[in-house]
């Protein structure tokens, strides 16, 4: 018997994730600590944002398995929430029964240290009250009939009394029945405290969305933005920066710079726009045919994304003339869940960025940790054809063209965008059968450069991190692919060793020893063939003649 060890070549090719001792899921797994695991989610959003923990387990799925777990994984989640929102009564919940609109009249609590300014002494607007309270109407409208479409519609920078007036008219307007509608009313409504972007306000619309996603009355894959002038303004960044829970948007009276709120996220929902054509204060008009123009640029490129209705209504100015219907347009749409064609310029709103974005999920941001957030990020491009997947990573740079100064502002009008390949950065791509054929070999290029191929194994670590990740049923996913941009690598749990690269060897790490097919081998192989030494993170091959 012959032993020969070959290094095995660096480079593009990349070692499966292997777990320390994968085995086979067992039929009488207990979920309870799955169920903890989520309730522990939770808890990290009282006090501040949320930010899942990350959770570890070795235990594979085979593929005819991964329907029967994905429902069970989702059962848990629902099961974690009510036990977090009805048992340990650690957070307010969505009203569950509902009257006719305008309904019922209840509230969230906002942690303080989520408000604007929190860590700023100086600031002259500084709130140094309690927790805020974001007050909400929800109720329905028509007869309901089976899942509803719910939208959550923004009222302007006015008193409140008089916008929450004003949208109960624009909801009344509105053929959309049965729908439920949810209007906010915005907690300590002063100078730059007027804003629906802040973190705090993001904190009630993750709330707000994953609690309306485990309700029965309300269809996760039909939820709306809508808003009127500082409403309008943020349900277009709102659109943005949540395109992957929504349907569409519909702002009203706007018009917001595209380097708050890039176009090129809006490719898988539906944006309409009404605007007066005298409604020139602060540009919106201009800033709203601008977005017209964009739009049809990126939809001329890719003529089966970015649907969209830009409208500059004749004649009228700041009140659109009383007209506010938008929303019969928006209820046509549905969400597109699993999109295997992806835009994603990851912006930051109020200083954060989301960590996911439909089935992505970023571990280390491109640009570098000096950028300018508002003029450089880094933007994600997904193509998946069959088994393929391509994926360019660039960093963003945005120049500005024209800019507007009215009154005490200056905004950016007209603006291009430069891209480079990024080379450095770590990003997941999550996979199921719902993008990719599971049991069959992915091949995932990256800026040009094949870096995995292999059949991926199903495990229960994606499917908890994914649900705590995204709180979607429609995003459970089974499998996944790692990226690491600086090394150009990827790897992924896998059925077999289809990808393999060198790694740095530990002179003191156990060896351990695997055939070609990622079976683990008790002691060191003697059956003549190929195999696989691994030692710590460094492999090579081994024959055995």
């Amino acid at each position: 018997m012959k032993r020969l060890i070959t290094p095995l070549i660096t480079g593009a090719l990349a070692l499966p994730a292997m777990a320390a001792d994968p085995a086979p899921l067992p039929a009488d797994f207990d979920y309870t600590a799955v169920t903890n695991h989520f309730i522990e989610c939770l808890e990290g959003q009282i006090d501040g944002v949320y930010a899942p923990a990350v959770y570890k387990s070795d235990y594979t799925i085979a593929h005819d398995d991964v329907a029967a777990v994905t429902a069970r994984i989702w059962e848990e989640w629902a099961k974690a929430n009510n036990k977090f929102t009805v048992v340990d009564k650690k957070e307010q919940d969505l009203r569950r029964s509902l009257k006719p609109f305008p309904g019922n009249l209840v509230s969230y609590t906002i942690p303080t240290s989520l408000e604007p300014y929190f860590n700023e002494p100086n600031e002259p607007y500084k709130y140094d009250g309690p927790d805020a309270k974001m007050q909400y109407n929800i109720g329905t409208k028509g007869t309901p009939s089976g899942p509803m479409p719910m939208f959550i519609l923004l009222h302007g920078s006015g008193p409140v009394s008089s916008e929450i007036a004003n949208m109960k008219v624009v909801a009344a307007q509105g053929h959309d029945d049965p729908s439920i509608y949810f209007v906010p009313r915005i907690p300590n409504g002063i100078q730059n405290w007027y804003r629906w972007f802040f973190k705090s306000k993001q904190w009630v619309w993750e709330k707000v969305i994953r609690q309306a996603f485990l309700r029965s009355d309300i269809d996760s894959d039909r939820l709306y933005f809508m808003g009127v002038s500082e409403g309008a303004y943020g349900t277009q960044r709102l659109a943005s920066f949540y395109a992957d829970y929504l349907a569409g948007v519909g702002p009203m009276a706007g018009g917001e710079p595209l380097v708050n709120a890039p176009a090129e996220n809006l490719r898988n929902i539906y944006f309409a726009i009404r605007t007066g054509q005298l409604d020139t204060t602060y540009g919106r008009s201009t800033l709203t045919a601008y977005a017209d123009e964009y739009l049809n640029a990126l939809q001329h490129s890719d003529p089966e994304g970015y649907a969209h209705n830009v409208t500059i209504v004749p004649g009228v100015g700041h009140n659109l003339g009383g007209d506010y219907r938008i929303s019969h347009l928006l209820a046509e749409r549905t969400r597109v869940t699993n999109p295997k064609h992806v835009r994603w310029e990851n912006y930051a709103m109020d200083g954060r960025f989301r960590t996911g974005f439909y089935n992505l999920h970023v571990i280390e941001r491109s640009e570098s940790a000096s950028a300018d957030s508002d003029y450089e990020r880094t933007y994600y491009e997904m193509d998946i054809n069959g088994n393929n997947i391509d994926m360019k990573v660039s960093v963003a740079r945005t120049v500005v063209d024209e800019w507007l100064t009215q009154y005490t502002a200056t905004l950016p009008i007209r603006i291009h965008k430069t891209y480079t390949p990024a080379t450095q950065g770590r990003f997941r791509i999550y996979l199921s059968d719902k993008l990719v054929e599971l049991g069959k070999e992915v091949v995932l290029t990256v800026n040009g450069r094949e870096l995995f191929r292999g059949v991926l194994q199903p495990n229960l670590a994606d499917m908890v991190n994914s649900c705590a990740e995204y709180y979607d049923p429609e995003r459970v996913y089974a499998a996944s692919i790692d990226v690491d941009l600086a090394s150009m690598t990827g790897s992924g749990l896998t059925s077999g060793f289809d990808e393999i690269s060198i790694g740095v060897s530990d002179t003191d790490a156990p060896v351990s020893y695997y055939t070609l097919q990622g079976i683990r081998l008790f002691g060191s192989p003697v059956t003549p063939g190929i195999y696989i030494e691994r030692r710590g993170s460094a492999s090579r091959k081994v024959v055995i003649r």
